[in-house]
């Protein structure tokens, strides 16, 4: 078999490229042996019809014009460098040059195989759903996922899934996570006039401001996106680029509860309304393994009366233990109906299909949280311990694991 050459560049001063492509020639040949790197700026011509990566300092301001005269004819990928993990700021101003970049903390070994990872086609791509409450098990899972040194490269969210799978991409600790979204679930909910909405976004959007700052989602250490519904166009849309803040509250506008965003004129609600797990999403993004973690839709969705009760009715009813679900309730699960009649799809798409048995939990349990997030993680855990291959380079051509 012939080898492949990736041609690879420096711009701006003092960058280690020599030192760079060493490091990745040692992670590339763990994947492929026929892959080489060549850093000989005078073979401009003779690769002018392929693709470049080109390596810089994150912290530089770079001159379009400039780099858009760097093998003008070749797709371009971005590698930026960092000295510590302080998180990225404005990556946005290189991204008109660029079609694809990733972020390299100089000190991190695992941010060099991610690259590796993304030049071969063997990416690691995680989805997370929607799911309310139950949503604390993404936290669980990542927790497993971080135990047993399971890589994940690029993350796709819907709705919780979104807000989580950012956090994620930022570094922030799942501990940290439970205890945060413990403490803030009850306060972000206010009630408001109810013209487009049952809750006021005034505390929420406050908590989103406070978390990210001005934080973009091209700055996150992981490639991320997250999926909002376009009530305006009735399609799917996908936040790339942009304030993440904007983006996960969009991806978790649920309708009717909590009001729309508006973007570009258009209406974007919750993303479980078209997708509630981000599977194909997904699939288009990620050419490697497919890991799907799918929390929505446990609980029945039935009651206790032959017809439906008036409010007094079911006030009483409550003292008699008698249930029927809340507007709530069958707002969300209005929302994301259709992507439950889809759950059989993304298990065809997915490499490993996690989907935790938190059915088997009281509703007190799940109240607590910790019921949910302790059980996704012992279920992960044990999955991922049995299942070591799964960073092989031969992952993406495994049997399937649905549980």
């Amino acid at each position: 078999m012939d080898r492949e050459w990736i041609t690879m560049c420096s711009y701006g001063n003092d960058v280690p490229l020599l030192q760079f492509k060493q490091r990745l020639e040692k992670e590339l040949l763990q994947l492929t042996p026929f892959i080489k790197i060549d850093i000989d700026r005078s073979n401009q011509e003779k690769f002018s019809e392929k693709s470049v990566v080109v390596v810089a300092w994150g912290n530089q301001k770079p001159h379009l014009s400039e780099l858009q005269s760097i093998f003008p004819k070749c797709k371009k990928t971005l590698v930026l460098l960092h000295k510590d993990d302080t998180l990225p700021k404005n990556t946005r101003v290189w991204l008109p040059v660029f079609e694809k970049h990733y972020h390299v903390r100089w000190h991190k070994d695992r941010d060099f195989t991610r690259v590796a990872r993304f030049l071969t086609g063997n990416e690691i791509g995680l989805a997370l759903s929607g799911g309310g409450t139950m949503g604390v098990g993404h936290l669980g899972i990542w927790q497993a996922m971080e135990e047993t040194q399971l890589p994940i490269d690029m993350i796709v969210g819907v709705s919780c899934g979104a807000g989580f799978g950012s956090c994620f991409s930022m570094g922030i600790s799942p501990y940290r996570l439970l205890a945060s979204f413990q403490r803030q679930e009850k306060y972000l909910q206010q009630y408001t006039l109810p013209l487009i909405s049952l809750f006021s976004s005034k505390k929420h959007d406050s908590f989103l401001k406070n978390l990210y700052c001005d934080l973009h989602i091209e700055d996150l250490w992981i490639p991320y996106v997250c999926v909002s519904t376009n009530l305006s166009s009735a399609k799917r849309f996908i936040h790339r680029r942009g304030k993440l803040w904007k983006a996960v509250k969009a991806s978790s506008a649920i309708p009717g509860l909590m009001p729309p965003v508006v973007h570009n004129s258009q209406i974007l609600v919750d993303g479980g309304v078209i997708e509630n797990v981000p599977a194909l999403t997904l699939k288009e993004l990620c050419r490697g393994t497919i890991i799907i973690s799918d929390l929505s839709s446990y609980q029945p969705f039935d009651c206790d009366f032959a017809k439906t009760p008036s409010p007094w009715k079911i006030l009483k009813s409550r003292t008699k233990k008698k249930s029927f679900p809340s507007i709530a309730d069958l707002l969300t699960r209005s929302c994301t109906i259709n992507s439950i009649a889809n759950h059989s799809k993304c298990r065809q798409i997915a490499n490993f299909y996690l989907r935790p048995p938190l059915q088997k939990l009281s509703n007190q349990e799940i109240k607590s949280l910790d019921a949910v997030y302790q059980t996704s993680y012992h279920y992960a855990k044990k999955l991922f311990c049995s299942q070591q291959h799964i960073t092989s380079k031969n992952c993406c051509e495994q049997m399937k694991v649905c549980v």
